[in-house]
């Protein structure tokens, strides 16, 4: 019997593994299960846009190149979405995505991590039929909030039908109140995102403690 056959199976396997090795090392493999300490949920994370590594003494969920979101493995319609962000030094952007469809189309909230303490450092703005995002449109839901590199800020969003209230550290009055949201979406995906402009390979926040407790949605109309 001629070895010719396996031999020829053999490099081939062999070049295609170290093939398959070197595209991985340079790409990354997205993962669709993530635990990560802290967080009742696991996480759907690509490598281009998210990591999990240490931060502030906590395993942490790492943002950047905004696209895709880290997505939560859960459906969300209403509920309270909760989290620790801290910014990275020379971070810009971060934003909660939830009821998200698809890019153009789900409920949006920026994080000016660059802006801290300034009048537009929180802001509601979803996206409605484009990616760009209409936050010219929503100026009444911006609020000075004051970001830190060197600790965990909480947020906690609560969401019920159209109402989004959105509370910062331990403070019982929330910093922004949408009595009607304008997204166009009324169930989806939670996700994060975060972006340095111009630098889409550095890291701009790490998110950590992300609990979601969905409730049953009210019985009324999405724009009431």
């Amino acid at each position: 019997m001629s070895l010719r056959a396996p031999v020829r199976r053999c490099l081939a396997y062999g070049f295609v593994l170290v093939a398959t090795i070197a595209l991985t090392a340079r790409t990354g493999v997205s993962q669709s299960a993530v635990a990560v300490d802290g967080s009742n949920v696991t996480w759907s994370l690509d490598p281009r846009s998210a990591k999990v590594d240490q931060h502030l003494g906590r395993r942490a969920i790492f943002l950047r190149g905004q696209s895709p979101p880290a997505f939560a493995n859960i459906d969300f319609v209403d509920g309270t979405i909760e989290f620790d962000i801290a910014s990275m030094p020379g971070g810009n952007f971060a934003g909660l995505v939830f009821r998200y469809a698809n890019p153009s189309e789900h409920e949006n909230v920026y994080l000016r991590l660059h802006k801290s303490g300034s009048f537009d450092a929180m802001q509601y703005a979803p996206r409605v039929f484009t990616t760009a995002g209409i936050w010219q449109l929503t100026r009444e839901f911006m609020s000075p909030v004051t970001y830190r590199s060197d600790a965990w800020l909480r947020v906690r969003a609560e969401v019920s039908g159209s109402r989004l209230e959105i509370f910062v550290g331990d403070s019982t009055k929330p910093t922004v109140v949408v009595p009607r949201m304008r997204g166009v979406t009324s169930a989806g995906r939670i996700g994060f995102w975060g972006r340095v402009n111009e630098k889409p390979d550095e890291w701009t926040a790490a998110l950590s403690n992300v609990v979601i407790t969905p409730r049953a949605a009210r019985d009324t109309a999405m724009f009431a």
